[in-house]
């Protein structure tokens, strides 16, 4: 089964093209610059360089800092061995090394990449948090977090669409659903916070004490899916577990 359906498989499919595109981009160009830029061997003016703008800039903090200490760096003879080839000075950007079209580019196109994933988002979020009250053929049950179990109420559904029991195999609480049948799951909390999960179809939300929150819920397949806590709630959170058994 696809985690969370299709469209949130469609989702992770978008996301992870653009996540790998941006990412090979971003290291070619980081690799080609590496490369391209660097010292040649046995160069060091760009060493020098960047210790001769360190300094300035410890002199240049201490003036401000009212420290009128001064002191001098021994240096060799030669004044080439300190060429200042970017005509560096202390707290100015190169200006020359300036490229406009080059920043627009890098803020503009990721701002509008950015824009547009929010916008693919809506529809998975739109499909799993409808508004409970435009759902005509939803059926209500109730869903009690305590530590550490799950109590579940039917509120007088038939058993062929909703049933809760007890796993043989686990001693896990079962809830019992039907297949493509839509439900809204009324989540409410007896102590502390929790939120109920369902694993396998990715859809969470937290079950607060004192008010009531939803999970619009529609099987798509059958089979048992787990029913795990997400939000630490004690000692035995990691045991905090039932059973959602969807059935034709």
């Amino acid at each position: 089964m696809e985690f969370g359906g299709d469209i949130f498989q469609d989702l992770y499919i978008e996301f992870m093209f653009w996540s790998v595109l941006v990412g090979v981009i971003t290291f070619v160009w980081m690799i080609h610059h590496s490369f391209v830029y660097r010292t040649s061997d046995g160069d060091l003016s760009g060493k020098r360089i960047h210790l001769r703008t360190q300094l300035d800039s410890l002199r240049h903090e201490m003036k401000r800092a009212g420290m009128d200490m001064e002191f001098e760096i021994e240096e060799e003879e030669d004044e080439r061995a300190w060429p200042n080839v970017d005509n560096i000075k202390v707290g100015v950007f190169p200006k020359e090394n300036d490229n406009l079209k080059l920043e627009l580019f890098w803020t503009i196109i990721p701002f509008i990449l950015i824009c547009y994933l929010c916008w693919i988002s809506w529809a998975p979020t739109d499909a799993i948090w409808p508004s409970a009250y435009e759902l005509e053929d939803a059926h209500e049950v109730g869903v009690t977090g305590q530590q550490w179990f799950w109590d579940f109420d039917c509120k007088g559904l038939t058993s062929d669409l909703c049933d809760v029991g007890v796993d043989s195999d686990t001693g896990l609480t079962v809830l019992s659903l039907k297949l493509d049948e839509t439900y809204i799951l009324n989540l409410s909390s007896r102590d502390v916070l929790h939120a109920p999960k369902i694993v396998q179809y990715g859809l969470t939300e937290d079950a607060v004490p004192g008010m009531y929150t939803t999970i619009v819920f529609t099987p798509y397949e059958t089979g048992k899916y787990f029913l795990d806590c997400a939000e630490y709630c004690g000692d035995d959170h990691a045991y905090m577990t039932a059973i959602i058994e969807i059935h034709t």
